[in-house]
């Protein structure tokens, strides 16, 4: 069956706003149906077909993403970074079906059942393909570390969606709970939901997420502080525990975790002394004293609306107060309205006013280093860099963590940080195999040899370039998803099949023409692509057909590619 013209309309323009070309109908509907419930939960923009899991051994599901602490993990190399650093871990599963069918099966609902239970069995009846067998190792390696679940159990979340309309029929009503309730029997989830979507539900939510999250509640006792250069409004006031668990509360019942700011990795848990008083607190008839006991939450809108004590927010992030809120997320049950909470509500869009006072009111919690790079001149000067270049070029430099949230950028466009400081190891400076494993290890080099304030940003955009192409040749299945492991290696090998010879200072004159030389390829579509596909056979050579993370991912294997290269 057709879709019908505004599903049609609304696929088509986020196809055009990812860069990617229509693989048929019912695919674009899989990438269009994953883009509209992942999103929601994802700090950053992503390339949707690390989770699409094809056809051919996909176990009854189109898509199936992991979602750790806002960031949605392909890698499982991710998890053990968290694991070792002791940080706590907030999962959620995300399992897609879609049908462009009119109609909701009964089978189908069964189908998708028996493939989740599948994924978790410890040995698995379903043929896997590589997608499949991808996430199953991440899953692993979460549930191998269990002793740092955040708030409980993962949760898991299971969407079918189909083109048609949703009537409440009682057989399948009946059958989703059912299927409901055997996910929920593996005993592995702190809450499963199994949701159906037809295509005005899905409508509906892309047309909110374009729209950003907006959220209402009553603000008590306000005070509005005096005018403030480059701040539109600011408040200082109470709000009821319920409303924040509100706005904390994702559209499926799950908390929404991009709304924090990033260090919300950073909660503690209940075992936490300061952690575990709030949630006595919360159970006793003490709970009335909440808001003399903790300093509140802040919050960044970039739209305040009000309409007498009630506010409209849209665009917004809690930048301080995760421990609050995670205490009162994870004893939500327990709140009354006795429960109050101070709130401080800043309106601006300005981010050198962000980032002020993202670092000022997370003096006392230790918030993630890469973030307060942001406020650095360098790092200003580089995004300003960016922005001059010619639109056909243009890549956005994300300084801070969301900064592009609701903008109308195109999402594939977006160069976070991290990928800035991975992409740069690995191309110019021929560390590939740190840009994983060894990420922190780069940030501590941060301004000496990475960020220099002395380097040409010339060679940070053509770095940054080189990722966007590469991404977008994955992305347009130009470049089999196999070579993902070697992602980072492939940006090395690129580089070396363009300019062979000698990283010139850069700090000097010579960067900017050798740089210049790698974006004339990299910003050339058939001379990328031709580029990639050399590199990508080279090191498929190279590691004798095992591109497996503890084959690529080494000293020694970079000094192969580096020989190679070099002598050919």
């Amino acid at each position: 069956m057709a879709l019908d013209q505004i599903t049609k309309a609304f696929v088509q323009e986020y196809l055009e706003q990812a860069g990617m070309p229509s693989h048929g109908e019912a695919e674009d509907f899989e990438r269009f149906v994953t883009h509209v419930v992942v999103a929601p939960q994802i700090d950053a923009s992503i390339d949707y077909s690390n989770v699409m899991t094809g056809a051919g051994g996909d176990t009854g599901l189109d898509a199936i993403a992991i979602v750790v602490n806002g960031q949605l993990v392909t890698d499982p190399d991710d998890i053990n970074d968290l694991a070792a650093s002791g940080s706590t871990l907030d999962v959620n599963y995300i399992f897609v079906q879609t049908e462009t069918a009119t109609s909701f099966s009964t089978s189908k609902v069964g189908q998708i059942e028996y493939g989740v239970k599948d994924f978790f069995s410890d040995s698995p009846t379903l043929a896997r393909n590589d997608a499949v067998r991808s996430a199953a190792e991440v899953s692993h390696h979460i549930l191998s570390n269990a002793r740092l679940f955040r708030n409980g159990n993962p949760t898991c979340t299971v969407y079918y969606a189909t083109a048609g309309r949703w009537a409440g029929d009682q057989n399948m009503v009946g059958r989703i709970s059912s299927s409901r309730t055997e996910i929920d029997e593996l005993n592995l989830f702190s809450m499963v939901s199994f949701i159906p979507l037809d295509a005005r539900e899905v409508q509906r939510r892309y047309q909110s997420l374009n729209a950003g999250v907006e959220r209402e509640f009553i603000f008590q006792n306000r005070v509005s502080f005096p005018e403030i250069p480059r701040v539109s409004e600011s408040h200082l006031g109470y709000i009821s525990g319920t409303d924040l668990v509100r706005i904390l509360a994702g559209e499926d019942g799950t908390l929404l975790s991009t709304i924090f700011y990033d260090n919300v990795r950073d909660f503690q848990g209940e075992s936490n002394a300061v952690n575990s008083e709030m949630a006595k607190t919360l159970d006793t008839d003490r709970r009335s004293r909440f808001p003399l006991m903790n300093n509140g939450v802040t919050i960044i809108a970039r739209s305040v609306r009000q309409t007498g004590t009630r506010f409209a927010i849209q665009g917004f992030q809690v930048v301080n107060g995760c421990q609050t809120c995670n205490v009162l997320w994870s004893n939500r049950n327990k709140l009354d309205e006795s429960v109050l909470v101070p709130l401080r509500l800043i309106s601006t869009d300005d981010e050198d006013v962000i980032v002020d006072i993202i670092r000022a009111t997370n003096r006392q919690t230790e918030v993630k280093e890469e973030q307060f790079f942001a406020t650095s001149d360098y790092l200003k000067q580089l995004e300003s860099y960016f922005d001059t270049l010619p639109i056909d070029r243009r890549l956005y430099l994300e300084r801070r963590l969301r900064q592009y949230a609701g903008s109308p950028v195109e999402r594939t466009r977006i160069l976070p940080f991290n990928s800035l400081v991975r992409s740069f190891a690995s191309m110019v400076l021929a560390e590939p195999h740190r840009a994983t494993r060894n990420y922190k290890q780069l940030l501590e080099r941060i301004p000496s040899n990475i960020l220099n304030p002395e380097h040409r940003p010339s060679v940070y955009f053509a770095s940054a370039s080189s990722l966007y192409r590469l991404e977008f040749l994955f992305r347009n299945g130009a470049l089999d998803r196999r070579f993902s492991s070697a992602k980072y290696h492939l940006l090395l090998a690129s580089r070396l099949l363009i300019k062979s010879g000698a990283v010139p200072r850069l700090n000097s004159r010579e960067a900017d023409p050798w740089a210049e030389a790698l974006l004339d390829v990299y910003w050339d579509t058939t001379k990328a692509e031709r580029v990639f596909t050399q590199a990508a056979a080279d090191i498929d050579g190279l590691a004798g057909g095992d591109l497996s993370r503890d084959q690529i991912r080494t000293l020694p294997f970079t000094e192969k590619v580096i020989a190679h290269f070099q002598s050919a």
